[in-house]
C-alpha cells in the first residue's frame, strides 16, 4: 500500500497538495492527537485555489481517517484552520493495488 506524506496550513494551498494521475481509492488520516490539528479537505477538478474558507471543507478531525474515490485528474487540498503558525501532517494511502 502505497502512501504520502502531506502537510495541512492555517489556509489552503497555492497548488493542491496531491493530484490523482489516474482513477484511485485513497484514505486521508489525520494521525495528529490535539484537536488545534483538525483538518479539512476539498476536491477540485482543476488548479484554481478554493474560494470557500479553510474551515468549510470536509472536515478530518484529528485521529480519524475518511476513504475518497478520485478520478484522474482530481485535486485534493488541505487546510488546518486552527494549527497557527505550523502544519498539521496528513497521511494519504493509496487504497487501490
Amino acid at each position: 500500500m502505497a502512501y504520502e506524506i502531506l502537510s495541512a496550513s492555517v489556509t489552503w494551498p497555492e497548488s493542491p497538495n496531491y493530484t490523482a494521475a489516474a482513477d484511485l481509492d485513497i484514505a486521508l488520516v489525520n494521525p495528529n492527537t490535539q484537536s488545534r490539528a483538525d483538518a479539512c479537505f476539498v476536491i477540485t477538478t482543476d488548479d484554481t485555489q478554493p474560494t470557500l474558507p479553510a474551515n468549510a471543507g470536509y472536515p478530518l478531525q484529528a485521529r480519524e481517517a475518511r476513504n475518497v474515490s478520485l478520478k484522474s485528474g482530481d485535486r485534493v487540498w488541505l487546510a488546518a484552520p486552527d494549527i497557527g503558525g505550523e502544519t498539521a501532517p496528513i497521511t494519504l494511502l493509496s487504497l487501490t493495488p
